[in-house]
This record gives C-alpha cells, sequence and structure tokens, in this order.
C-alpha cells in the first residue's frame, strides 16, 4: 500500500479513484496502481512531499530532486528585479537599474554577465555634402537640399509653364510638348506666311511690270496705252474689263480726261460691278462730281463713297472678273483717254467683247442684265488703288 500527502489542497480522479481533501491531506494507494500512478500522476502533481511505499526509496528521491532543484521566491527583492544565469544550473539576482530608462546589455565582467547602461542615442553625428545640408540644435538634426541654380545642383520644381523666365523650374512633359506644337504651328506660319511674300513679291514685280506701280491695278497695261481718246456720251454708262492678278483691296477709282473737257455736267460718278452668269451688279461707287474731266488732260481720282449703304473699300480677289464703269451726264461732252481698240474681226466676235456699254441711264444702275448692254472694241482707260 502507498501512501502520499499533497503539500495543497487536492482534488483529482485517477482511474476509477478520488483523490481530494486539504493541503497535507494523506492518501492510500493500493500497491497494484503505484507504478501506473507513478507515470500518470507524478509529472503532473510535483506538490507531492511524502511517499511510503515497498519503492518509496524512488518517488522520495525524485520528490527530493524537486525540492532541490526549485528556485526560492525569495532571491527577488524589489520591482524589476531579474533572475539571470551566472554559470551552469546557477541563478542570481540582477538588481533593477536606478536610472530610468537603462536597457541591459552583454558584459563578461559583470558577475551576472550583463549590466544596465544608458540607452544609445543611435545616430551619433549626421553630415551632408552639397546640395545636402545638416544643421543640429538641440540633438535633433535638420536635413536640407538646396535650390538648384545654373551653377549649382539641387532641387527643381516642375512647371507646365511655356511663358515664364526662370532658372530653377524644370519643365515637364507637358511644357516641352506646348513648345513643340507652338514651335511647329510657328513653322508651318512662317513657311506658309513666307510663301504670301513671295507670291506678293511676284504680285508686286507683276505690277511694276504692267503699271509701273505696286499700288495700282489698271484696266490696260501703262505699255500698250497710247494718245488715244473716245468721245463721250450724256447718260451712258461705259463698262471696261478688270481681271487682276492678286488681291487688292481698293479705296479709289480713277479716270483720265483727253484733249477735250467737259462742262455743264449734272452729275458724273464712278463704279466697280461684278458679274454673275448675265447679270451685273454695283457693288462699290464713288459720290457725284461734277467737276469730273472739267479740265482737258487731267487724271480724275475719287474715293469710294459708303452713301446708299456702299462700301468705303471694296476688295478685289486674283483671277476674277470686275468691269470698272463710268457715267456722265450733261450738255457738253468732252473725250476720255481710251484703251487700244480691237478690230471688228470674226475673232473679236468669237472670244466677245471686254467693253460693253448701256444708254440712256440717269445714274449707275444697280444691276443690269447682260442682254440690255451693248458691245464696243473700244474702252476707257481706268485704273483703281
Amino acid at each position: 500500500m502507498a501512501r502520499l500527502r499533497f503539500g495543497r489542497p487536492i482534488s483529482l480522479r485517477w482511474n476509477g479513484l478520488l483523490l481530494e481533501g486539504p493541503a497535507n491531506t494523506v492518501f492510500e494507494i493500493p500497491d497494484e496502481f503505484y507504478e501506473e500512478f507513478n507515470q500518470d500522476i507524478g509529472t503532473v502533481e510535483p506538490t507531492i512531499v511524502w511517499l511510503d511505499t515497498d519503492e518509496g526509496s524512488t518517488l522520495r528521491g525524485r520528490v527530493t530532486d524537486l525540492e532541490a532543484d526549485k528556485v526560492s521566491k525569495t532571491i527577488v527583492d524589489a520591482k524589476g528585479d531579474l533572475i539571470v544565469g551566472t554559470a551552469a544550473d546557477t541563478v542570481s539576482r540582477l538588481a533593477v537599474s536606478a536610472t530610468n530608462g537603462h536597457v541591459l546589455s552583454a558584459d563578461s565582467t559583470a558577475a551576472t554577465g550583463l549590466s544596465w547602461v544608458a540607452q544609445s542615442s543611435g545616430v551619433s553625428a549626421v553630415g551632408g555634402t552639397g546640395p545636402i545640408s545638416v544643421s543640429t540644435v538641440s540633438g535633433t538634426a535638420t536635413v536640407s537640399v538646396s535650390s538648384a541654380s545654373t551653377s549649382a545642383a539641387g532641387t527643381v520644381q516642375l512647371s507646365d509653364a511655356t511663358n515664364v523666365t526662370s532658372s530653377i523650374l524644370a519643365a515637364t512633359p507637358t511644357a516641352v510638348k506646348s513648345a513643340y506644337d507652338r514651335g511647329s504651328t510657328g513653322v508651318t506660319n512662317a513657311a506658309t506666311a513666307q510663301a504670301k511674300a513671295d507670291t506678293a513679291v511676284q504680285a508686286d514685280a507683276l505690277s511694276y511690270l504692267l503699271y509701273q506701280s505696286s499700288s495700282v491695278i489698271a484696266t490696260t497695261p501703262r505699255w500698250l496705252l497710247t494718245t488715244s481718246s473716245a468721245s463721250f456720251a450724256s447718260g451712258t454708262i461705259y463698262w471696261s474689263l478688270l481681271a487682276p492678278h492678286k488681291n487688292f483691296t481698293v479705296t479709289n477709282i480713277a479716270f483720265q480726261g483727253s484733249s477735250n473737257a467737259f462742262s455743264a455736267l449734272t452729275l458724273c460718278r464712278f463704279g466697280i460691278y461684278t458679274r454673275s452668269g448675265s447679270t451685273f451688279t454695283l457693288v462699290a461707287r464713288t459720290a457725284s462730281d461734277t467737276s469730273i474731266f472739267s479740265t482737258a488732260n487731267t487724271k480724275y481720282t475719287r474715293a469710294l463713297d459708303t452713301t446708299g449703304g456702299y462700301p468705303a473699300t471694296y476688295t478685289l480677289t486674283a483671277g476674277s472678273e470686275y468691269f470698272i464703269a463710268v457715267i456722265a451726264v450733261g450738255t457738253n461732252m468732252g473725250t476720255v483717254l481710251s484703251s487700244a481698240a480691237r478690230a471688228a474681226t470674226a475673232a473679236v466676235n468669237a472670244t466677245g467683247y471686254p467693253y460693253y456699254v448701256v444708254l440712256t441711264q440717269s445714274d449707275l444702275t444697280a444691276s443690269v442684265d447682260r442682254g440690255a448692254l451693248n458691245s464696243t472694241i473700244s474702252a476707257f482707260y481706268a485704273e483703281v488703288s
């Protein structure tokens, strides 16, 4: 029969046996259960303090070993004390540090192999090489990077702007693309302008060739003019064809009086007509001026007039067909410088006449049909400027 005593209150059921009682209660275990009980319970309940059995010496030795190997709580004396190993199977107390913030550090010279030390500040010094700079105030290091310039490296700010002057901003792809687009547009516009300039130069050169001036276009090249003149009939509108070789803005119309002056006029004016199909339409005109042609062999230039809703300027389109018209109403008609006459031949009749007249009019008509016009083989010389 085995007898055991537990050093604390116990309540244990094992293999049909109930062991229950206050501390130091003695229990008897039949010998046949001893070995099995020892295997199952001995390691779970190390508080067994006494056992009497036929093989009790073995159990007592185990219990004695447990007593000898335990670490007593009395080894620590204050809050924060540590139990540390000082050698094989040997422990000792390491008192808590008297300074808050200290940390454990391995120390082979200390009896416990450990010692309390001040916590390291980590980085002891910070330095920088331009453009990086470091300043330290009260132990706090501040790292900064200087701005870039044309003479030193550094940080730059990105910018989408293309209209600023800066040596510290950096262009983004957006800014580069915008600048490229503008440059590309500029190249295209420059090429277009150059082409226009070339055309204008050529047109001006032709103007000098035809009319000895880049600011004048006439119904006939000046080098074809002679001293020919034609009589003027009162109330008759005379049309002379004008086909400009360049775009041209008209502000004035001029006709040249010849050897016989006019007098006693009641109306005289110049105008510009366009033609669409068989219809001639008045698009610009001068004011009536009865002093026109009052002096022989004199050129009369008159500005376009806005009376009646007509424009002060009118733009001719290169290659288009226009007709410059003149009318005078009075009792004493003179002569006006005319272009070279075209003989009434079969070829002329086949190609048509560049000059027309319409009779018995009191003023320039707003429009007239081709069927109401008469052809003529000569016409008056006219200029626009």
